[in-house]
């Protein structure tokens, strides 16, 4: 890597996109990158357009969520096309993620529509971002302003890194949006100083947790949520209930963190019971983080 007036270029090989993409993610993170130029190839490996094709067709189907998409592969010189129709920008990136773990993809477009089951306000839709950025416990919210007209929503203010406003854009994709523009959030290091939370975690009061992580649960589409019951006392969340796969069991506690949980205590009971999480097991912020990004590889 190479760095020059906050500019990073990144070099090198790595075994599949979604590498190459968790490399630019991590580089983002660092205090006073502005933007990232990932020069990073994919490693050739002898395989056929054919293969490639059935494996991300296989992952599709395999995944929980991504099952019921309906979304077309097409292959051509190991580059990947992602097609069809989705609901929410968060089936269609999810869909993209799922489908870059697989080897052998040296370029990758995703095509996929996103269609709406209902107009919303430009109103509704500026309050649900400001919600969500509010209750983001990655985001630093003060400095930022969110303006919506006709669907596009602007983006404008100050954020700490490359990697936060990255998350902001993410975010912004909510229900109803058709554009997003973030050229006028300003990407300056000194706003992790002087916004930076004091303690490890967000002060928020119980019934506020329990809110934000109720609302992850509603609009996380790779959750069924109307089987889970949650309760939050100092910060201490615990879940019960049923949900479908052991994959939305860890995505549970995934969101539990996010809504600005201490600590999670897991007593979901699910169909199949083979992973890493173990019941009635009280989990701390740190002893989690490992386990951060798994839920998007598909595994």
């Amino acid at each position: 890597m190479e760095t020059h007036d906050g500019i990073v270029t990144l070099a090198g090989s790595v075994a599949n996109v979604l590498a190459k993409d968790r490399a630019e993610k991590l580089a983002g993170a660092i205090k006073g990158v502005k933007s990232i130029v990932n020069n990073i190839e994919i490693k050739s490996v002898n395989r056929t357009d054919e293969q490639i094709q059935r494996d991300v067709e296989n992952a599709l189907l395999r995944n929980p969520v991504t099952e019921t998409y309906e979304v077309g592969v097409e292959v051509e010189d190991n580059k990947v096309l992602l097609t069809g129709e989705v609901e929410s920008r968060a089936e269609k990136t999810l869909a993209e993620k799922v489908a870059k773990g697989i080897k052998g993809i040296q370029e990758f477009e995703n095509n996929i529509d996103v269609e709406y089951e209902e107009d919303r306000t430009d109103s509704e839709i500026t309050e649900e971002i400001k919600r969500i950025l509010e209750t983001s416990v990655w985001i630093d919210e003060a400095l930022i302003e969110v303006t919506t007209l006709n669907g596009h929503v602007t983006l404008s203010g100050t954020v700490g890194s490359a990697l936060e406003k990255s998350r902001v854009y993410n975010a912004a994709w909510v229900a109803g949006v058709e554009s997003v523009n973030d050229d006028n959030l300003e990407i300056e290091w000194w706003a992790h100083d002087n916004m930076r939370r004091q303690s490890k975690y967000a002060e928020k009061s119980d019934k506020e947790i329990k809110k934000a992580v109720k609302d992850a649960f509603i609009w996380d589409p790779r959750i069924v949520s109307f089987g889970i019951e949650l309760e939050a006392d100092n910060g201490i969340v615990a879940l019960s209930g049923k949900v479908d796969t052991k994959r939305e069991k860890n995505l549970a506690v995934k969101n539990a963190f996010d809504g600005g949980a201490k600590k999670v205590r897991n007593n979901l009971d699910v169909k199949y019971d083979y992973d890493w999480i173990e019941e009635g097991r009280e989990y701390e912020w740190l002893d989690y983080q490992p386990y951060r990004y798994w839920p998007y590889y598909p595994w």
